[in-house]
């Protein structure tokens, strides 16, 4: 068979664009160090590189992400041991001031001494970097501390904004990299703020360590898939009301996790079960969402991990005391009040004040709001009446030995508590927990169930007495919250109390003031608030200092990762230089040999046209 000149020419003009095309390929891949330089070199390379590339982006923006953590660290750290060292001269004040070792230019100087680290806490809150407000919380783009001309100082960032923003650090997990000014300035635990102005000298105290809440007819109710979940009413902590919700949802789906963290006083709902779940906060129907502290949206919990956590804080509620009637903490002609739960808009009372029992005079009133008290699931009930404590001691004891004699009750007016013991021979149970024991708020128990083997005691968990607005039984307006007096002393019209979350500014100008009119007993009262501010600061500092190990952590294991990433990607991806330029080489002579071929070809057909 013949094979024709324009075939041979054909097959040879291919073998020599595919040498031209190879040879301009490995020039390329020389030239960029890439052995893939497109998808149709290595399809399979090229995807996996493409993956990586996305990976190693991935991984560059963690990094920035650690470092804007590790920055903002750092300078809390700094912040925070300045806001140390200012406390601790305070102290050193209050502690000079409260031994009546100052004259009254030593005293002017210490007045604005303490003006002077008011200021600069204040600078401090208000510190920036770049745009932001390092405590601004949420709202990083106005100054949150403003100081008044009294040197009070106002936090200016609403409710809602003023937690820390997260970023993710790795992948799934995020880090907050800013400390809000509530959290810098501020203690979620309700403080007793006595004027200095008072005439009031002898001692108050208050009687909380956690709000209550109150659930009753007016806010059980959450509408779940447009459903009514009913709560079962009684008094609840955070963390059994937290309990409580989740066994009524659950008795509908199984599958949630409710929680509440009393660090910043919200409840989180998460939904594990298979499907999604809507909370219906904007029904109005769902009664409960004011109290738990939800905004009145519904919220989407996609199944299998969804959450919803309170819009609000729920312990933000403060109280307002103010003496209307003078006189003394004792007897029976005692000073009167009015309290305020809105900040002074409005005022209730009067109530007369108390001594938790702690007088001779009676001032515990059992009636039939508190009387009963369960042991071993039977009420025990006492009989109606005013009470000292000591008196009352013997009538919860009487009440207990005619079911079963053995009890020994007994009162300390030093610590307003009240101590059962069982001495029946057989163990015995306390049920605070019953909704039924509505003697427990008034005796100072907590609503958490004792049981007490032989010999074994149980005391009051808080002081004995009643509550902020006169009642004998937790409500929705006391929360829980008793203020106390000594038996000494005696109040004046107009003296003030108010009942609030700790703030370091709060009891610095409350020091100052006491500096100002000399009043050296409120100063002494102010070394244990300062040592309260200087445990806020303690606590951040750690929180500060285990963030930053993390980041440093995190960094490392970034590190290690990108270099994983890039390895990879280079054994993948680079060029072999060495072996392309022996491929280059060979190509390079085989090229030669066709282009000196190629000129023959070319002399060939023209004498082939000359003839």
């Amino acid at each position: 068979m013949r094979i024709a000149d324009r075939f041979k020419y054909d097959l040879f003009m291919y073998q020599f664009s595919t040498v031209k095309g190879n040879l301009d390929r490995i020039q390329e891949q020389i030239a960029k160090q890439k052995k893939v330089l497109r998808p149709s070199d290595d399809p399979i390379a090229y995807s996996i590189s493409v993956d990586l590339q996305a990976e190693s982006i991935l991984y560059e923006q963690m990094d920035r992400n650690i470092l804007r953590v590790t920055t903002f660290g750092r300078i809390y750290d700094t912040t925070f041991s300045t806001m140390k060292d200012h406390l601790t001269e305070a102290k050193a004040v209050a502690v000079d001031h409260a031994s009546g070792s100052m004259d009254d230019a030593l005293r002017e100087n210490a007045v604005n001494q303490i003006e002077s680290i008011i200021e600069q806490l204040v600078a401090l809150g208000n510190t920036v970097v770049g745009d932001t407000y390092v405590f601004g919380g949420k709202q990083s783009n106005v100054a949150p501390f403003r100081l008044n001309p009294d040197y009070s100082v106002d936090f200016t960032v609403p409710e809602g904004s003023d937690g820390g923003n997260e970023i993710y650090v790795d992948r799934g997990n995020t880090a907050q990299y800013n400390i809000s000014g509530r959290e810098a300035f501020y203690e979620r635990s309700k403080t007793l703020y006595e004027k200095p102005a008072n005439a009031y000298e002898g001692q108050a105290s208050l009687n909380t360590t956690e709000l209550a809440f109150v659930v009753d007819a007016t806010n059980n109710t959450i509408y779940r898939n447009g459903t009514a979940i009913t709560l079962t009413q009684g008094i609840y902590t955070g963390a059994t009301l937290a309990s409580e919700i989740q066994t009524r949802l659950d008795g509908v789906e199984a599958g949630h996790i409710v929680a509440y963290d009393a660090s910043t006083r919200r409840f989180t709902i998460a939904n594990n079960t298979n499907n999604d779940v809507s909370l219906d906060w904007s029904d109005p129907g769902s009664t409960a969402g004011q109290m738990l502290g939800f905004n009145p949206t519904n919220s989407t919990l996609s199944a299998n991990g969804g959450r919803d956590t309170s819009d609000m804080d729920t312990g933000r509620t403060s109280l307002a005391v103010r003496i209307t009637d003078a006189g003394l903490t004792t007897g029976a002609s005692r000073a009167q009040y009015e309290y305020s739960t809105d900040g002074g808009t409005t005022w209730s009372g009067p109530v007369t004040v108390n001594t938790g029992g702690a007088d001779v005079t009676p001032d515990i009133t059992i009636n039939a709001t508190n009387s009963t008290l369960y042991r071993n699931g039977t009420a025990i009930n006492l009989t109606a009446g005013s009470y000292t404590g000591d008196t009352l001691a013997a009538e919860i004891q009487a009440q207990l030995n005619a079911v079963q004699p053995g009890h020994v009750v007994s009162y300390n007016g030093t610590s307003r508590k009240f101590t059962i013991t069982n001495g029946t021979g057989a163990p015995v149970e306390f049920d605070w927990s019953n909704p039924g024991s509505t003697a427990a708020g008034v005796l100072g128990y907590d609503t958490v169930d004792s049981w007490l083997g032989v010999g074994e005691a149980d005391v009051s968990d808080s002081d004995a007495g009643m509550f902020i607005d006169g009642s004998g039984v937790v409500n929705a307006t006391n929360r829980g919250v008793k203020i106390g007096f000594g038996t000494t002393g005696s109040l004046a019209t107009g003296d003030t109390f108010e009942i609030k979350d700790y703030s370091i500014f709060e009891m610095l100008k409350d020091l100052r003031d006491s500096l100002e009119q000399d009043d050296s007993a409120w100063s002494g009262a102010h070394i244990e608030e300062i040592d309260d501010g200087l445990d806020v600061i303690r606590r951040n500092t750690a929180y500060v200092g285990t963030n930053l190990q993390t980041m440093d952590t995190l960094t490392e294991a970034n590190k290690a990762r990108q270099e994983r990433t890039a390895k990879v990607i280079s054994e993948t991806m680079d060029a072999d230089l060495a072996q392309l330029a022996a491929e280059y080489n060979n190509l390079s002579t085989v090229y030669q040999s066709l282009m000196y071929s190629f000129t023959k070809i070319q002399e060939l057909g023209l004498l082939n046209f000359l003839k």
